[in-house]
């Protein structure tokens, strides 16, 4: 054994580390052949979002182009069923667009901010969708955000599902969001002290993208942010959207069709 402020006896060839030898008494011997049962040891439950079929779907065409195949006031939906490798899985690409989302720095910093304590909230609920070769994730632009999904196409729909699910329900720690909000901070207040090129190109991008204000400007707004905003902006924010989603993979597209319809009925 090695530990700090204890005698030892011996030390290692190569580097001369110190440690001590010591044998097993036989009480311990006796008790660890005879072990108690512990109750708190449980195998998992079954993980589910294993896919099992394995198969995939037949084609139904020959398209090599996304196909529009749904457009409805304020939602568009892109096909493409991957003609060529022919493997059980697919991507989902869903970009919701919301007016309230640019109407201010305040507004574009209060959203980013939903999203990172979105992702740190399904980071601890994903756990079983990503050992079984799934993938996600949410992200802000320019007028809204991005969600993605890939790998088993099978199993997307119920990740899906969960990700809206927890979207809607709007809550917030105000614990997690003053962490949160500080890491952003410093983020953006470390963005002064960037190489004069950098600083350069991040004042250009907001002169040149009005959706997209310099460091400086988010950092004033995000200051003014408090955890008690949160649910009326996430409640505008989905009061007025704009959906584009694109599916492609090992999708037919009735299938496609199915998703599109759950992600309508869950953002109305």
């Amino acid at each position: 054994m090695t530990a700090k402020e204890r005698h030892y006896d011996r030390k290692a060839k190569w580097y001369d580390t110190p440690y001590s030898m010591t044998p097993f008494s036989d009480e311990q011997i006796a008790r660890w052949k005879n072990p108690k049962s512990v109750d708190e040891f449980l195998l998992p439950q079954k993980n589910p979002f294993i896919s099992y079929d394995l198969d995939p779907k037949p084609l139904d065409g020959d398209k090599q182009l996304p196909e529009l195949i749904e457009e409805l006031p304020g939602f568009r939906l892109w096909h493409l069923q991957e003609p060529k490798f022919r493997v059980p899985k697919g991507s989902l690409y869903i970009a919701i667009d919301s007016p309230c989302s640019v109407e201010n720095p305040k507004s574009i910093v209060t959203l980013r901010l939903c999203v990172e304590m979105f992702m740190e909230t399904m980071s601890r609920l994903s756990y079983q969708a990503e050992i079984a070769g799934m993938g996600y994730n949410m992200y802000a632009h320019q007028g809204g955000i991005t969600l993605t999904l890939n790998g088993f196409s099978e199993k997307q729909p119920q990740l899906l599902r969960m990700i809206l699910d927890k979207f809607a329900t709007r809550n917030f720690d105000p614990e997690r969001f003053e962490i949160i909000k500080a890491q952003m901070l410093r983020k953006l207040n470390n963005a002064s002290k960037d190489r004069p090129l950098s600083q350069l190109f991040n004042n250009m991008a907001g002169l040149l993208q009005p959706n997209n204000p310099p460091a400086r400007v988010l950092l004033e707004a995000l200051e003014q942010v408090t955890v008690d905003e949160l649910p009326k902006f996430v409640e505008q924010f989905l009061g007025k959207l704009y959906v584009e989603m694109f599916v492609y993979g090992d999708w037919t597209r009735d299938a496609a069709e199915n998703v599109a319809s759950e992600l309508k009925d869950a953002l109305e």
